[in-house]
């Protein structure tokens, strides 16, 4: 199924949260998976849906294509601009999360020239993972609502607990997306498929406003609030 604006809508086997760059989501059948072939090796933009087992909406994010190999990757490329501001802070004693703007990423990504000649199979593809959509049932069908990020000014003391929270919980030393580094936390610190975290995730899902979702995800996490069952 495509929507009016040309997006090729795949679904997916849970909540897919928009956070930078991941490799393809599980899609629910052999179905889907072939439409995400075609659309892939036409360059398509791409929307991941998950339908709720609660009835809910279908909550997702449009995609880009980023890369079809890793030898190639646009993503490292992107990556290497920043590796020596992470030596500079190591060796200083510091820590640090370079976050990347989304606009830039997405504007360098336009001009990419990417071969389909490269495609072999879907675990080689890289996507950059952009905005928030609801799938809405409508009068003459379906159509796509883009929640796109507001710019957001955050709080200098939330960054930091992001800082805290992501380094007690994984290893990663660099932030895609500054506008999605909620999602991005979330997808860290979750057990994985329950249905329980696809409703938060779903939850989340919902607004468009990153300081709202930074500071909900510190007050969960802080009261442990995020682990239970």
């Amino acid at each position: 199924m495509e929507s009016k604006n040309g997006y090729v809508i795949i679904k997916t086997k849970g909540v897919v949260l928009p956070f930078g760059f991941s490799k393809v989501p599980v899609v629910i059948d052999q179905e889907e998976e072939s439409k995400l072939i075609d659309a892939i090796k036409e360059n398509n933009e791409i929307i991941f849906v998950y339908n709720g087992e609660d009835g809910l909406s279908e909550y997702g994010c449009t995609a880009r294509i980023s890369s079809y190999d890793d030898s190639h990757s646009y993503t490292n490329l992107v990556r290497s601009e920043f590796n020596k501001v992470l030596k500079d802070l190591n060796n200083s004693g510091y820590s640090g999360f370079p976050i990347y703007d989304k606009t830039d990423l997405v504007s360098d990504l336009n001009c990419a020239t990417i071969d389909p000649k490269q495609f072999k199979t879907l675990d080689e593809i890289e996507l950059l993972l952009i905005d928030v959509v609801q799938i809405k049932s409508m009068p003459d069908g379906k159509s796509v609502v883009i929640q796109n990020d507001k710019v957001e000014k955050i709080d200098k003391n939330d960054l930091e607990k992001f800082y805290s929270i992501l380094g007690d919980n994984s290893d990663v030393n660099q932030i895609d997306c500054f506008h999605t580094l909620s999602f991005y936390t979330l997808s860290k610190i979750l057990p994985q498929n329950t249905l329980r975290n696809n409703l938060l995730k779903l939850q989340f899902l919902k607004t468009n406003s990153e300081t709202q979702r930074m500071k909900s995800i510190i007050k969960l996490y802080e009261s442990n609030q995020l682990f239970s069952k």
